[in-house]
């Protein structure tokens, strides 16, 4: 059996929402909610309305991220991803992707992830960028994007990992974000993260010498990670930067950040993380001003990941 097929067997799949190098992402629901949920249509004393059953199935929904191939040694599994992740969320961090549930067989088939309906940084962009520079994005929310985006650095960082991926289709939104009326911005895709611990196991030093200079290395994979931020900030502000010298500084000192020398390197690189996020924090209520409009009706239009006809294409009795 393919992966899908075993994790259809559990769950319904009503949609692809994406195709990476070695997954596809479906949104999907447990059979055994959808079906209590299509029963409770049929209770003859109570019966449930159509829309609050949708509503209903809606909550219930899930990211469901499926292997394209078997288990391999060499990342084309979601083995990578799941392990990371089952670490990282420990912290409970808002802007890292959130785990549900995975394959608990050893195929590392499948994975389940929250679903985030605000879309990637490629899409918002290009929303920005329809605006005009008459109707630019507060610069609030640039701070708000370098704020979580450093909260999320510091959690990989701090627990050894590094992403390896930053990217624009690697960045995320959740519409319902924990300040205010902004969106928590999230990282996902792990899968080619890269783990401190497993690395040096792989690797052929021993002595204390070299295991310093590894971890060397390792921590400038760190650095990497955050300087990759700089095509993702200056894509959507770099036109809001240029107005405001401290945002101006703050993200030339992400693109420009260069790893110290000696035992004190990665101690430094933290700091500097640390302001910076703490930075952003106080910039963002400083300048805070709410969404323009057409950011609004963006996230408005992506707020229902299935519509109603995917509900009733997968669920006829909802029709």
């Amino acid at each position: 059996m393919t992966h899908r097929a075993i994790f259809a067997a559990d769950n319904y799949i009503l949609k692809e929402l994406g195709n990476g190098s070695y997954g596809t992402v479906y949104a999907s629901i447990p059979k055994a909610i959808a079906n209590q949920i299509l029963s409770d249509l049929k209770d003859p004393c109570n019966p449930l309305d159509r829309s609050e059953a949708k509503s209903k199935l809606r909550t219930a929904l899930q990211a469901a991220k499926i292997a394209k191939g078997g288990f391999s040694p060499d990342k084309n599994d979601c083995r990578v991803e799941i392990e990371a992740l089952q670490i990282l969320n420990e912290d409970n961090n808002p802007n890292i992707i959130s785990l549900k549930a995975a394959d608990s067989s050893s195929q590392y088939g499948w994975f389940t992830l929250e679903p985030l309906a605000g879309g990637d940084l490629i899409n918002f962009r290009k929303t920005i960028l329809t605006c005009g520079p008459s109707n630019p994005p507060p610069i609030s929310l640039a701070w708000h994007f370098i704020h979580d985006l450093a909260n999320a650095l510091l959690t990989m960082h701090t627990h050894g990992y590094a992403h390896m991926d930053i990217a624009e289709r690697n960045i995320m939104l959740r519409p319902r974000g924990a300040f205010r009326d902004y969106p928590d911005v999230v990282i996902v895709d792990f899968g080619n993260s890269c783990d401190y611990r497993q690395w040096m196991k792989t690797s052929q030093s021993s002595t204390a010498k070299n295991s310093a200079a590894l971890r060397s290395v390792f921590v400038g994979m760190y650095v990497r990670d955050l300087t990759c931020l700089r095509f993702p900030l200056q894509f959507s502000f770099e036109h809001v930067a240029r107005n405001n010298s401290l945002l101006s500084a703050a993200m030339r000192g992400i693109k420009e950040y260069q790893l110290g020398k000696g035992e004190r390197a990665e101690e430094y690189y933290v700091n500097f993380l640390i302001r910076l996020r703490d930075q952003a924090l106080k910039e963002r209520e400083r300048e805070y001003k709410v969404l323009p409009e057409p950011l609004v009706e963006y996230f408005r239009q992506l707020e229902r990941i299935v519509s109603d006809e995917d509900l009733e294409k997968a669920f006829p009795n909802l029709a």
